[in-house]
């Protein structure tokens, strides 16, 4: 049975990439649910010049997944393999991903259902992203809260000009992902990230929140949150410390960059 949920911060927390999905097809009606939600979304203007391409023809998915195959055989598999974990990923945990992204390359096209998003008038860019990413967001967490998996990727842009041409896309019109979406095999759960602590900066760039110690606790000002740290896994709590002593010390050499150049100044 899928585990469906509608509790929209138990959703945005669990919908992980879910890239090991079954041939087993898919409701049109839940798949309707899935577009309604992403024509929800926001849009420059409100222009709405998203246009959804839902593919289930399975000589067009075999098709269109040769090109996603031999674009991670020969392009992203060699990068990711060689190169270090994402952060706040264990080694095996990373090694996991790779493994669930090579099954996606392998078995794309058995996904019983594909949503490709695209855009009408308006050459790919990041103010044209901003109105069609969005949907994409709605429609994956409308996947979660239906219990069924999907995963935003790309990596069929590496043949953009081959993988348009066979979706029948004109000219004037881009893709801007592939949703391949079906029920999972595995489990949803808690996605993993790097704490706010590393990411929220106040004000300006760069700048750090000091109001505390930030060996006694987890706190970023900027949104006012605040965990004590005993309440944190304790390899939670080790990446915490270790990224508040990284940040004491850079502070520490700006601050004494700042006395010198005052100084000198003098």
């Amino acid at each position: 049975m899928p585990e469906a949920s509608r509790d929209l911060f138990e959703i945005i927390a669990t919908t992980r990439s879910m890239r090991r999905l079954k041939p087993d097809p898919v409701p049109a009606e839940l798949i309707r649910k899935i577009l309604e939600a992403g024509t929800a979304a926001p849009s420059g203007g409100n222009m709405q010049r998203w246009r959804f391409l839902v593919v289930t023809d399975p000589e067009l998915k075999e098709t269109v997944g040769a090109y996603y195959k031999r674009a991670w055989d020969e392009n992203v598999y060699p990068r990711y393999s060689a190169g270090a974990p994402a952060p706040g990923t264990s080694s095996e945990r990373f090694r996991r991903m790779l493994d669930a992204a090579q099954y996606l390359a392998d078995h794309i096209h058995e996904a019983p259902v594909w949503i490709v998003p695209c855009m009408e008038g308006a050459t790919p860019s990041r103010t044209a992203g901003s109105s069609i990413y969005p949907a994409v967001q709605n429609m994956l967490l409308a996947a979660r809260a239906l219990g069924l998996g999907a995963t935003l990727t790309t990596l069929y842009l590496a043949f953009e000009k081959e993988v348009e041409a066979a979706l029948g896309l004109r000219a004037d019109v881009h893709s801007y992902a592939l949703l391949p979406i079906g029920y999972p095999m595995g489990r949803f759960g808690p996605v993993r990230r790097v704490p706010l602590s590393e990411v929220v900066y106040e004000n300006r760039y760069g700048r750090l929140p000091m109001r505390q110690d930030p060996l006694r606790d987890h706190r970023s000002t900027a949104i006012g949150l605040y965990v004590p740290l005993h309440r944190l896994p304790a390899l939670d709590q080790q990446r915490l410390l270790d990224g508040a002593r990284r940040r004491r010390d850079r502070l520490s050499s700006q601050r004494r960059g700042t006395q010198t150049s005052a100084a000198r100044g003098r």
